[in-house]
Parts: C-alpha cells; structure tokens; sequence
C-alpha cells in the first residue's frame, strides 16, 4: 500500500514537471514570437517613409508663410482691417453684379446701382463698426475691476 502511495506520489510528481517543461516550453515559445514581432515592428519604425509633398500641401504652406508675413509687417489691427475691408469689398462687388442682372447695364441703370452699391457699402461699414463697438465694450467688461462694474451702474 505505502508502495501505490509512492507510485502515485511519483506519477504525480512526473505529470507536475511535464506540466512545468510544457509552461516553460510555451512561455519560452511565447517569448520568442515576441521578440520577432517587436523586432519586426521597431524596423518598420526606422524605415519610416518620408512623406510626400503635394502640391496641395505646397500651396498650403506658402499661404500660411505668405499670411504670417502680411501679419507681421502689418501688425494684427491694420491686417484685419484690411481683412475686413476684403470682405466688404467682395459683398459690394457680389451685390454689384447682381443688381446689374436685375436691371441692366444702361447709363441710368448704372447711376442708380451705383448709389445702391454705395449705400450697401456704408451700411457694411456702419455694421462692422457697431459689432467693432460692441466687442470691445464686452471686452472692457471682461477686464474691468469690480469697482469700475460698480461706478458704471
């Protein structure tokens, strides 16, 4: 009987090291598919492919050199009037040319779109100054000190 025990004992000491030997075996496997894998990936990682440059990209890049430029020589109030004044500009000629579609291009027609073209200039102008107005009045807001709150009300 003491010998089954010590068989036993023995089988199942032999079963638990194969158990082992196939862990190992496997961790050791395991790791070496890691290390081709992780190999495999930091070499892809140095060929990195530089890359290609488009003309979009190009084109990009020189309107941002060219607007960082105009900001610079310029200063950042006389850019974004001028920026505005574009704007403006690209409306009035837009509303232009839709007044001219609806009413020709005869002498009177054009003396008449001229002064509505002017008109709509003036009013552009009139409402870019009030919003001009009204951000800096919320921006003395902002800044203000509770005590200049308090003495405007």
């Amino acid at each position: 009987m003491e010998t089954d025990t010590t068989y036993q004992s023995y089988l199942t000491a032999m079963q638990n090291c194969k158990i082992l030997q196939n862990t190992q075996t496997t961790e050791a496997s395991n790791a070496q598919k890691f290390d081709t894998v992780l190999s495999q990936q930091s070499a892809a990682s140095t060929e990195t492919k530089t890359p290609t440059i488009t003309s979009h990209d190009e084109s990009h890049s020189n309107d941002v050199a060219k607007f960082l430029k105009e900001l610079h020589t310029k200063g950042a109030v006389q850019f974004f009037a001028d920026l505005n004044q574009e704007k403006i500009d690209k409306q009035v000629e837009a509303y232009k040319q839709k007044l001219i579609g609806q009413m020709g291009d005869s002498p009177e027609a054009m003396q008449k779109i001229n002064k509505l073209v002017e008109d709509y200039r003036k009013h552009l102008l009139e409402i870019l100054k009030e919003k001009m107005q009204a951000e800096q009045k919320d921006k003395n807001q902002r800044n203000a000190t509770p005590f200049e709150i308090l003495l405007q009300t």
